[in-house]
């Protein structure tokens, strides 16, 4: 068994002492607890030659987890192993013997770090596992890497000079599973690095050229982000959790007059109301009228408005981009496109003339608009059971 501390290595041959040389300073190794110590009663237990995968995940857990889930854990050990056997038996060695260590498996063991069988977790690796569990899955500088990661570890083909092939190649010839980890969490730190260096710029961009506002998702507030900037990373920055705003909603306008509504899935929005009321508002600016809702809510660009183009996959609607720059620059203005937005979003408002247990039609002022929220009144009003 080896218990990685950093790039040093110690071996604990049936729990004797041994000395071991670190660069010219000789240490008494007593024990793996008295060596824990040191680590704030953590250790990361993985697989024998641990790959990318389970390097990258450890990497996580200790740059990510030591705020409150696992407070300590950058100076935890990293204890390799090989048969299940040997990985039952450790664990349930120090969960008996000392309750203050935590034994966080990570790519074996059954656990919550644990991608195996590969069946159960198609689109997930234990370093995604890991960047969901600590919040940090939608870091954009994390986005590169962890997406690299994920199809290396479940999809074949790596390019033989790759980092994770590296990293294979490492552990064939024998080198100290320590200093494996040494170097990889090397290249993973520059990797990092330099992303981050980028997404700070943006962010910083973000910060400058945005403003936030908390707005009505039917009974929920969620945050709606208007920014100005030719900067096509902001919505990225926005959407994010941690480093971001954690935005529902992002309206972007370039500088060429561009715009663009950005949908952070994670809400649930489905934006066929806001496609139908931008229309119906360009529609204006045209003097002429379309009076078929679901006509106007289809995805794709309608020939009569091409200022729009709908995606019902990412649930966005944009108005010309970096690579459509032909698009007509929609007539209506950043500020009422923003009220549309709302209005759009808060679908448990109704108008105040509306009877709420039916419909009154062309006599409510927003009977014109198609409301998905009247629709629904309208259909009850028609399936009454009667008793």
């Amino acid at each position: 068994m080896i218990l990685e501390v950093g790039s040093q290595k110690y071996v604990d041959k049936n729990g004797k002492s041994i000395k071991y040389n670190i660069g010219c300073v000789p240490l008494e190794i007593l024990s793996i607890q008295r060596r824990l110590q040191m680590t704030r009663n953590y250790i990361i237990l993985t697989h024998t030659a641990p790959d990318i995968d389970a390097l990258c995940a450890t990497w996580l857990l200790k740059n990510f987890g030591n705020d409150e889930k696992y407070p300590g854990i950058e100076k935890a050990a990293l204890v390799t192993l090989g048969s299940n056997e040997e990985i039952e038996n450790f664990i349930r060695k120090h969960e008996e013997s000392d309750p203050d260590i935590v034994v966080i498996p990570v790519d074996i063991g059954g656990g919550k770090y644990d991608h195996h069988p590969h069946s159960a977790f198609p689109d997930d690796c234990a370093a995604t596992l890991i960047a969901k569990d600590l919040g940090i899955e939608d870091d954009p500088a994390l986005e590169d890497l962890l997406r690299y990661v994920l199809n290396t570890d479940t999809k074949p083909g790596d390019h033989p000079m790759a980092l994770g092939n590296l990293v294979k190649r490492l552990n064939d010839a024998g080198n100290y599973p320590g200093s494996v980890q040494s170097w990889t969490e090397q290249a993973i730190d520059s990797i990092y690095t330099i992303q981050k260096r980028f997404w700070d710029a943006v962010k910083n961009e973000f910060e400058k050229t945005s403003r936030i506002e908390e707005i009505n998702f039917g009974p929920h507030k969620v945050k709606l982000v208007v920014s100005q900037s030719d900067n096509d990373q902001i919505a990225k920055i926005a959407r994010a959790k941690k480093v971001g705003v954690n935005a529902a909603v992002i309206i972007q306008k370039n500088s060429n007059g561009h715009i663009q509504v950005y949908i952070n899935q994670r809400f649930g929005i489905i934006s066929r109301e806001i496609a139908r009321l931008l229309r119906l508002e360009e529609l204006k600016t045209k003097d002429f009228q379309i009076q078929d809702w679901k006509y106007l809510e289809k995805p794709g660009t309608l020939p009569e408005i091409p200022e729009w183009f709908y995606d019902e996959n990412s649930e966005n609607i944009y108005n010309g981009s970096k690579t459509h720059p032909h698009i007509p620059i929609t007539k209506v203005s950043l500020e009422k496109i923003v009220e549309l937005v709302k209005f759009a979003l808060d679908y448990t408002k109704l108008h105040d003339k509306c009877p709420v247990n039916s419909c009154i039609k062309n006599q409510c002022p927003w009977y014109s608009l198609g409301l998905i929220r009247c629709r629904k009144i309208r259909y009850a009003e028609k399936h009454v059971v009667p008793l």
